[in-house]
């Protein structure tokens, strides 16, 4: 059951469960005598004081019962049950807070007035914890201003800073009073002449547009399908008494006459600038429909279907109100549907909307009148001049630039995401908070802070397990609501969602953990104005923030009238995770292009872990998280032995899968030209067989010579169908280079076309473009071997003298299986062939599309350097792009930056170092992420490290970062002793 005690709500059955956890309580009941909070409990040997301080170490002071009552057993009734009239009334002398401790001066007997009035409660001693008695983030602000009203001079900040009553008081003691007053914004003041002439004749008040409303309301108007921001919610009233239409329409004239926003209507043309106009009087919509004679499925069909056609039915944005109600009338209470528009409204003041209605209905109905509430000193108005206040403010600008440049942006794994060629899907899913909520709330008592601080630490300790950051910022919705008398009730949108740095390394214990995102937060108080268009803006990015935290504490909500359970609300969200704490539960709205639903699976499962970690033991190390068994297993044979395709499957046997899988799909495409994954495995089959005939077989070297294109790849295929090993020859090679090649390699056979014929010597030349039609278009019987050469590549040598590397199938179907999981997926477009294949940079661009069912776009031999580029967008975007720093700096010169951002979904360059310089130019156009540095050298299967460019890297050249799966970076020191960096293959940097 849930009770209201001293003006909060309190779980009687979370209460019960922690004090059965006593070792010595054999069973618990609680209740309530007289508005206190009663335990009675069966001992086996326990007193009533270390009953009382097993619970003061894990409940907050207002869930802690005033009285404890020793029973020998439990009384029940005949069905089992406790029988509450048996239960002995608690003797008063036990009910005793004997924690209390009264005011001791006149500074600390005003300000323990004002907290209890702001929190509801008849009384607050001055050791009380704000935090720990039910205060947060919103009841701050209204204390702020109820402090200030009293000539105290005090923020927000201070109110986190300085946490009880005692503290507060030394820190204002001796402090000058306020001499400057908050001066309310004049109506109108806020716009020109211009502007004030033109509004219409009804307008009582007109002003700019915050930045966060302005785009809900771009967003809107750009959103045919989405429908963001347009929410819908239908709450279930309970009482027995029967419903009055006529008291429903009485009290939504009455607040809509009393509440500014609700009479607001939005304007993005017609004046000099974006404007919201509050307009005298408005009619709100009020439908009523009776259900009473319908069966409970028929009614929530009729919900289900209401909160659908409501969703569709979108508000014309310039005229007032932009906000609906509609009643549903059962045989033991009713539903009230509100649909709002987000821009008017947001969570404490769409429930404060709720209860206000719900309190005039009730009085209109049972006979009474509407009650006279005098209209606060602030209005919405006023917010809107702080926003423009902190626009100017140089101090707020910096210390965002601060956060943004300081910290890389947090983003989902794109190995996490969902299946991105098929329709994006909307979905929710949640972790239970019961199983934690003693913890986390002892958590926060021992910690002196409150249960949001608990849980966004750790929301941030999970993330940090996502990222291979040390360092970053992720978003954290604000309250900007001002701090003044009345704020708390003036309806509006005060939402902010701001980038929270993070430092995930540091050494600390939970509890040190807490203390710090605790204070990080109170720090950001003063900026958390400065809205967050503008942050991302000034930080050059198209999107700052991809996943937000929000804490949703709505104790104004009287559960006994409002069945929150039986209740359904809808809204949308832009961020590709939003996590919010609310009602019990940490729930998460995502989508599959952002997290599969598998792996959102996965992510509830750590928040489990790291919820478990930090309530078990407030004192253990913060760095360590005992990870789920699954995913344990999961990290150690996905994330650091990635071998499992690579010891069972070559690339050749991969693409011949993708061609049964999808055989009309395109595979290569040359200009005009395009050959399917059918046509391209039969061509490589017959001239497989053709090689055979002519003495290829296990590791037989074949010389490759030939333009860029579909006789290129199916030439390739071809030598390993018949189990040789291709030797790939650029054509622009001098015939010494060739017969050098040739000569070292040992390749008796060459595959090759008319042009190129005549420079391989003594080797038998086939052509590959020959009429083959009389071989069969199957493949001949082969068997595959990983450990077989799968290339012999020349490269230049450290003495100028080519040296050929032998590459081995298991090393090439490593890197080639990575480039397709996390290269390949980025989109659909497949990559272009555009470099030559005697160097290995263009593996992955030849090989990850044709294992993943994509296509190879093959740049023509003949295309100038100065014509890359067009080259290029001829066919883009593409799912990726791996190619040089030069290549990198020439596509600077030839595409402009809208074409250089549509090339590709992710960017990957190698062959030689990357200058920091090119690098941040590329960050600057790409955005944080879509720019990769590999390292490695052709010994190593093509490449061995790669660092995704996620901030400016700040020094001359990029590092080469951290190993690929199954490789094993060595560092050594200066005396070349190896240290093992990484996971399991061989590299040593020195």
């Amino acid at each position: 059951d849930q009770v209201k005690i001293r003006g909060y709500r309190v779980e009687l059955g979370e209460i019960q469960t922690v004090l059965t956890e006593h070792p010595a309580v054999r069973e618990a009941f609680l209740t309530v005598h007289e508005d206190a909070l009663t335990a009675y409990y069966a001992p086996t040997d326990a007193a009533a004081d270390s009953v009382r301080a097993h619970l003061v170490d894990r409940l907050p002071e207002y869930m802690v019962p005033a009285a404890f009552v020793a029973l020998d057993a439990l009384p029940l009734n005949a069905n089992g049950k406790v029988d509450r009239r048996a239960l002995p009334t608690p003797d008063a002398a036990a009910a005793v807070d004997d924690d209390y401790v009264a005011p001791r001066t006149v500074t600390e007997e005003r300000i323990a007035e004002i907290w209890a009035q702001v929190l509801g409660r008849e009384r607050v001693g001055v050791e009380d914890g704000f935090f720990e008695i039910g205060g947060h983030s919103i009841r701050a602000v209204a204390l702020v201003g109820a402090l200030r009203a009293a000539g105290f001079d005090i923020g927000v900040r201070e109110v986190f800073e300085h946490r009880t009553v005692a503290e507060l008081s030394e820190f204002l003691t001796g402090r000058p009073a306020r001499t400057e007053m908050d001066t309310p914004v004049e109506r109108f003041a806020l716009i020109g002449a211009e502007d004030r002439h033109a509004l219409p004749g009804d307008a009582v008040d007109a002003y700019p547009l915050t930045q966060v409303q302005l785009g809900m309301v771009l967003e809107m108007l750009a959103d045919e399908t989405g429908h963001a921001y347009h929410n819908v919610s239908s709450f279930r009233i309970s009482e027995p008494e029967p419903f009055s239409e006529r008291a429903l329409r009485v009290a939504v004239d009455v607040v809509a006459a009393r509440h500014e926003m609700l009479r607001t209507s939005f304007h993005l043309d017609g004046y000099t600038q974006p404007l919201q106009v509050v307009h005298a009087e408005v009619a709100v919509p009020v439908a009523v429909h009776d259900l009473r004679e319908l069966d409970g499925a028929q009614r929530r069909a009729v919900v289900e279907e209401f909160i659908a056609r409501e969703r569709a039915d979108l508000f014309d944005l310039e005229r007032a109100p932009l906000l609906r109600m509609t009643a549903h009338v059962e045989d033991d209470g009713w539903r009230l549907g509100l649909t709002v528009c987000h821009a008017i409204t947001e969570g404490w003041s769409h429930r404060a909307l709720l209860m206000e209605l719900l309190d005039e209905y009730r009085r209109v109905r049972d006979g009474g009148e509407p009650s006279q509430v005098p209209a606060p000193p602030v209005r919405y108005a006023d917010f809107v001049a702080a926003e423009l206040r902190s626009l100017e403010s140089e101090h707020d600008r910096a210390y965002w630039r601060q956060v943004t440049s300081g910290y890389a942006r947090f983003s989902l794994p794109t190995a996490w995401a969902g299946d991105r060629t098929t329709e994006r899907e909307r979905y929710r899913v949640a972790v239970e908070l019961g199983p934690y909520q003693s913890g986390l709330r002892a958590l926060a008592a021992r910690a002196r802070v409150s249960v949001k601080s608990v849980l966004l630490a750790a929301h941030l300790k999970v993330l940090s397990l996502l990222t291979e950051e040390s360092r970053f910022h992720s978003g954290l919705v604000f309250s900007a609501r001002p701090e003044a008398p009345g704020a708390d009730r003036v309806y509006g949108m005060y939402l902010n969602t701001l980038p929270f740095a993070f430092d995930a390394d540091r050494d600390r214990t939970w509890e040190e953990l807490v203390h710090e995102v605790f204070a990080h937060e109170a720090g950001m108080w003063e900026h958390r104005r400065h809205p967050m268009p503008t942050i991302q803006h000034d930080a050059g990015v198209e999107r700052l923030l991809d996943v937000r935290f929000s804490y949703q504490d709505f104790d104004h909500v009287d559960t006994e009238r409002v069945d929150l359970a039986d209740s359904s609300g809808e809204g949308a969200t832009e961020f590709d995770l939003a996590v919010s704490a609310v009602s019990g539960y940490l729930l998460m709205a995502t989508h599959t292009h952002a997290l599969s639903r598998a792996n959102a699976d996965r992510l509830t499962a750590l928040y489990a872990e790291v919820l478990a970690a930090m309530t078990a033991d407030p004192t253990g190390d913060a760095r360590l998280v005992p990870l789920p068994a699954e995913e344990l297993e999961r990290q150690r044979v996905t994330w650091n032995d990635t071998a499992h395709e690579a010891e069972s499957t070559s690339v050749l046997q991969l693409f011949e899968a993708q061609a049964a899988r999808v055989p009309h799909a395109p595979a290569v495409t040359l200009g005009t030209a395009t050959v399917t994954y059918a046509e391209l495995d039969a061509h490589a089959n017959r001239l497989a067989h053709a090689l055979r005939e002519r003495g290829v077989d296990a590791e037989a070297r074949v010389a490759l010579q030939l333009d860029r294109g579909p006789s290129l790849i199916a030439a390739l295929l071809a030598v390993w169908k018949a189990g040789g090993t291709y030797v790939p020859v650029d054509p622009s090679y001098p015939e010494e280079r060739v017969a050098s090649i040739v000569a070292t390699s040992g390749a008796r056979v060459a595959l090759t076309s008319e042009a190129y014929a005549d420079r391989f010597g003594s080797a038998e030349v086939l052509l590959a473009d020959a009429d083959v039609s009389a071989w069969p278009a199957t493949a001949p019987v082969r068997v595959d071997d990983l450990d077989r050469l799968a290339y012999v590549i020349f490269t230049s040598g450290s003495t100028g003298t080519p040296k050929g590397v032998e590459v081995a199938h298991r090393g090439l179907v490593n890197h080639v299986a990575w480039a397709a999981r996390e290269l390949a997926t980025r989109g659909t477009g497949g990559a272009p062939l555009f470099s030559s294949v005697a160097f290995d940079l263009v593996v992955p661009n030849l090989w990850a599309p044709l294992v993943t069912g994509q296509r190879v776009f093959a740049v023509p031999q003949d295309t100038e350097p100065g014509q890359l580029g067009r080259a290029l967008l001829a066919e883009a975007p593409y799912s990726f792009v791996k190619l040089t720093p030069g290549h990198l700096d020439l596509l600077a010169e030839q595409l402009t930056t809208e074409q250089a951002e549509e090339l590709a979904a992710v960017l990957v360059v190698a062959g030689e170092a990357l200058p920091g310089t090119t690098a941040d130019r590329s960050l600057d156009i790409l955005g944080p992420g879509r720019l990769i540095n590999e390292y490695g050298p052709t010994e190593a299967s093509v490449g061995a490290t790669v660092f995704p460019v996620t901030e400016p890297v700040g020094r001359e050249v990029v590092p080469i970062g951290r190993p690929l799966p199954n490789m094993r970076t060595y560092v050594l020191d200066s005396g070349m002793h190896p240290v093992p960096v990484g996971v399991p293959g061989e590299l040593y940097v020195g």
